[in-house]
């Protein structure tokens, strides 16, 4: 999708994953692969649906804060410097 702002055009990637429950390692490895693809395809904003991390396996707040991570932490740090190498936004629920 081509959006114009102001006169200027952003090339925006939508990517919709199947995450793993609780497969956190996989599915950030997963986000890394598409936002370098999209990337390439001249993406500057690409977005990942809410829970592309961790998956949808929660019934309570409870059993999320098992795999809660501070912001910044270790799966932001590592999609900020891969957007920073790729030259891209991400935006990952």
């Amino acid at each position: 999708m081509v959006i114009a702002d102001g006169g200027r055009r952003v090339t925006v990637a939508a990517v919709q994953t199947n995450p793993r429950l609780g497969a956190i390692g996989a599915n950030v490895d997963d986000i890394e692969q598409w936002i370098r693809r999209a990337a390439a395809r001249g993406a500057e904003l690409i977005v990942f649906p809410e829970c592309a991390v961790n998956g949808y396996r929660y019934a309570t707040a409870e059993e999320a804060k098992a795999d809660a991570e501070t912001v910044p932490g270790p799966t932001t740090g590592r999609l900020a410097r891969i957007a920073a190498e790729v030259g891209a936004l991400v935006a990952v629920g």
